[in-house]
């Protein structure tokens, strides 16, 4: 799964639409949500109106109004602001766009969520290919580090 981190603060997470930070869950609507992703894509550079018509509605075949494309910034400028981040983050362009500002730390990376591995998947170093699971899940260590273990 994509996560980016956005400062210190908070991770967003565009396959859920959430914004977690401080153990506090923020949910995006859908078109808020691909704007924001927009922003960071292009982070430091100007997204014009056309680009966010674009990315977020007309490729799913629809056409909305300049206040559709504003409610979704500024849903995503509050979402921000709830999770510690200062507003300023996202500067308008009068005329022209908005901008998601160099000044805050953003860094991308795919996380994998552990019920999404099988239980049979080694998890980390070699030598842990013989581990076997008893009683509700607890590994058998004895067989991972090659030492006879009493039990």
């Amino acid at each position: 799964m994509k996560k980016i981190s956005i400062g210190s603060d908070a991770v967003f997470y565009p396959g859920k639409r959430e914004i977690i930070s401080h153990n506090q869950t923020l949910k995006l609507h859908s078109s808020a949500s691909y704007c924001f992703e927009l922003l960071i894509a292009r982070q430091g550079e100007i997204v014009d109106h056309e680009s966010f018509y674009q990315y977020a509605w007309r490729r799913f075949g629809m056409e909305v109004s300049a206040n559709a494309l504003y409610q979704s910034i500024s849903l995503v400028r509050k979402a921000l602001l709830a999770s510690g981040i200062r507003q300023d983050v996202i500067r308008t362009i009068p005329r022209r766009g908005f901008m998601l500002s160099n000044a805050i730390l953003i860094e991308e990376s795919t996380s994998v969520p552990v019920a999404a591995i099988p239980d049979n998947t080694p998890l980390s170093a070699e030598g842990l290919e013989n581990v076997s699971t008893e009683d509700a899940g607890t590994p058998d260590l004895s067989q991972a580090s090659g030492q006879d273990v009493p039990q």
